[in-house]
């Protein structure tokens, strides 16, 4: 049976010590009907002329787009455009993903007719040259002897107990929605990565990544899982986040954060006038939590001027006095955001719990 077409975009800026075991794990995959778009997004180090050589290496597969510097969410759309494939997955360049990621991802979506596939996966610190693996294949790699085309483990959303590892649980979109925001499993998440799609999805939607936003991510993935028919969620770790030291997302936090603030509000918006009020509810939740999360790392921040921080915190009263008047909120909920609205609301930073 012939294997549908899946395109791998992989945005690339400034990263030459890490790119070249991010596209040996992408070569080495065993499902081998893929294209790859590399998008250079004006990369200044040497990371376009790395792509360039890789691809001239392997060019029925890999393919390299330079384009001036527009962020991770410019250099996304520009794969999107060129993408070709039924399905489209997304590695970030300082990542790599397990040898079975995408046959095992596609074989479940397949048979279970999934429009989003989620992996689990697992963070991974690198300090220094390729230093986290020379080799394209990991101890996670080695240690698989599931047969990945067969179907038998796949199980539906009323499955109690704990998922068998390797199995896949098959949900609705609303399911995966709930158990990303109540954190059901690890891989359920709000990240771009990680994640394989029905390509048609994204058109269906018109949907593109935010350009300029560093929390792309939290704009988009939450209108996938929920337009979805059916999510299948993997099992197993099957994609490696590299946490580096220069990144974005682990240097301190600074005012650029605030990017996710907008993202997460629209999703209360959006479930809320889809009349889902449950969700609705739960991305409310998580939406504060995040306002919290930042509050409380903003006033460690040095870097962060007395002056944001104020603002910020205003910002943070006015959306707790417009969630203290929401209908489809518990009515203790409600109370609680006029408390926050209200007063100073440090003393409720001690019920959130933070997450580094």
């Amino acid at each position: 049976m012939t294997k549908e077409l899946v395109s791998v975009i992989v945005p690339i800026y400034n990263v030459k010590d890490y790119l070249k075991t991010c596209l040996k794990s992408i070569d080495a995959q065993t499902y081998q009907n893929i294209e790859v778009w590399l998008v250079d997004d004006g990369s200044t180090d040497g990371s376009g002329e790395i792509a360039d050589k890789f691809a001239r290496k392997n060019s029925k597969k890999f393919n390299v787009i330079h384009k001036e510097n527009g962020g991770l969410s410019d250099a996304r759309n520009a794969g999107l455009q060129k993408a070709t494939g039924k399905y489209v997955t997304f590695v970030d360049s300082d990542d790599t993903i397990h040898t079975q990621f995408i046959e095992r991802i596609v074989t479940r979506m397949e048979a279970t007719g999934a429009q989003v596939g989620v992996a689990d996966y697992i963070r991974k610190v690198i300090s220094g040259e390729d230093k986290t693996s020379g080799d394209s294949k990991t101890s996670e790699d080695i240690k698989t002897s599931e047969n990945v085309k067969t179907s038998k483990d796949v199980t539906t959303s009323d499955t109690k107990g704990n998922l068998k590892k390797g199995s896949t649980q098959v949900v609705s979109a609303r399911e995966a929605v709930r158990n990303t925001y109540l954190s059901k499993a690890h891989g359920w998440s709000f990240t771009t990565w990680g994640k394989i799609y029905r390509r048609d999805l994204f058109e269906k939607l018109d949907l593109t990544f935010p350009k300029g936003k560093i929390h792309e991510d939290t704009y988009t993935t939450f209108k996938l899982l929920y337009n979805a028919e059916v999510v299948a969620y993997v099992n197993k770790v099957l994609y490696y986040y590299s946490v580096r030291p220069d990144s974005i997302m682990t240097k301190d936090l600074d005012i650029r954060h605030l990017d996710a603030i907008p993202a997460t509000r629209s999703a209360c918006e959006f479930f809320a006038n889809a009349g889902d009020n449950e969700i609705a509810s739960l991305a409310v939740n998580y939406h504060f939590r995040y306002m919290f999360y930042l509050d409380y790392w903003f006033r460690k921040n040095k870097n962060i001027k007395p002056e944001e921080l104020a603002e910020f915190e205003k910002e943070i009263k006015k959306d707790a006095s417009v969630y203290a008047r929401s209908k489809y909120l518990p009515f203790k909920k409600r109370m609680a955001y006029k408390l926050a609205a209200a007063i100073k609301f440090e003393p409720l930073l001690s019920l959130v719990k933070m997450k580094t």
